[in-house]
């Protein structure tokens, strides 16, 4: 009897473990729908809790007019503060920001969206310069859920629909022995070539930001030689000129 109660238990405590990525997934699925205000968590929208919003953030990030079109009434997160409840849920607390979360949150693997397991649950970000200026979850097949922004709330997309640079998988949503070994670093240079889900041309620029000068807009299907990477950006060969191009437009070949 002693012996099938410690079985149970065993089983009991690995269901759980395994559970903690799913219950993730369960909760960010179950806000798409939901609206998106800068400075929240889930609460619910009201002209008291607008008023209160406006007087800490200033009406430039909330944008009242437009929450009381779209989200009067309704649940809000920023893109933060979606990920914090989420992870909530399974007792990892992350931060209320993109930067604090990068550079602040303990985690057991972290780096540039290229390096990422696609067979886990994360949480994403995307820098500006070094920066982060975006959060949001990936649960895993390629799909990710984030608060997008006031005009878009809460989403599930695609991951080829946004341009993420960085992950990190917190510590204690896996065991060690599940996340695996980091992975094997790329060897520079390689060949790629220019991919995207819309559009007909990436941009190259001259420093890894969005903010950086176009140096020419390449053509889908182009080729071009990667020499290294930097911050979620690829150094980029393409003719006689070299700039960046982030990694998400980049495919090896």
């Amino acid at each position: 009897m002693k012996i099938l109660s410690l079985v149970f238990l065993s089983l009991c405590v690995i269901q759980m473990k395994a559970d903690k990525a799913q219950t993730v997934i369960d909760y960010a699925r179950s806000k798409v729908g939901c609206g998106y205000c800068w400075g929240t968590y889930g609460q619910k929208m009201t002209e008291q809790l607008l008023a209160s919003l406006v007087e800490r953030h200033g009406e430039d990030k909330i944008k009242p007019d437009k929450q009381r079109k779209y989200n009067m009434g309704k649940i809000v997160y920023d893109c933060a503060g979606l990920v914090a409840k989420a992870f909530n849920q399974i007792g990892i607390k992350p931060y209320t920001s993109a930067p604090s979360n990068w550079n602040n949150l303990a985690y057991d693997k972290k780096g540039t969206i290229s390096q990422m397991p696609r067979d886990k649950v994360a949480i994403l970000f995307r820098s500006d310069g070094s920066k982060m200026k975006h959060t949001g979850i990936y649960i895993k097949n390629d799909r990710f859920v984030h608060a997008k922004g006031t005009d878009y709330g809460v989403l599930e997309e695609s991951m080829s629909a946004y341009s993420w640079t960085h992950f990190g998988i917190p510590t204690g949503l896996y065991s060690p022995d599940d996340i695996g070994p980091d992975p094997t670093p790329k060897n520079y240079p390689f060949k790629g070539k220019v991919i995207a889900s819309s559009g007909g041309s990436v941009n190259l620029r001259n420093k890894p930001s969005k903010s950086g000068t176009i140096l020419k807009q390449v053509k889908l299907g182009e080729i071009v030689t990667v020499t290294g990477e930097e911050s979620g950006w690829y150094n980029v060969i393409y003719g006689d000129l070299k700039g960046y191009m982030m990694m998400e437009f980049i495919q090896e070949i």
